[in-house]
């Protein structure tokens, strides 16, 4: 449940396959809910795949489920 409420993770859906396969991964982690969401609507509008959590428990989990 951790990871549902703290990571936020979304396929590329536009583009390729391949460039969806080739998108950077950016991880950002901050307590700040605001600052978090508006980072990752901001990244993934640039065609980044993103993860967005709220601390370093969250981190680790994505760390070790998405290589």
């Amino acid at each position: 449940m951790l990871a549902e409420q703290n990571t936020r993770y979304e396929e590329q859906s536009k583009g390729t396959i391949e460039q969806a396969a080739a998108a950077k991964h950016i991880l950002v982690v901050d307590d700040d809910p605001e600052i978090r969401e508006m980072l990752a609507n901001y990244l993934e509008s640039e065609n980044f795949r993103v993860s967005a959590v709220a601390d370093s428990r969250a981190m680790s989990h994505v760390f070790n489920e998405d290589r």
